[in-house]
């Protein structure tokens, strides 16, 4: 069935709304997933953090107590 030149031009842009527009959702997923594994980065990198925190407070502790009593 070929299509009447009136209808060509709608149905190529209907075509290219909908390519742009499946595109744009595309992108959109990736950056939600994306986004998602910085949040997790970021989780575990302020885990380490903490972890670091404590053990520099415990070391400097521990040197302030040398340092009072050798």
């Amino acid at each position: 069935m070929m299509l009447r030149r009136g209808l060509a031009l709608p149905v190529t842009c209907a075509l290219a709304l909908s390519l742009g527009v499946a595109a744009i959702a595309y992108a959109a997923a990736d950056d939600r997933m994306q986004l998602e594994r910085l949040n997790v980065r970021e989780t575990v990198l302020n885990a380490e953090q903490g972890r670091n925190l404590n053990r520099m407070a415990r070391l400097l502790t521990a040197l302030a107590q040398f340092r009072r009593d050798p």
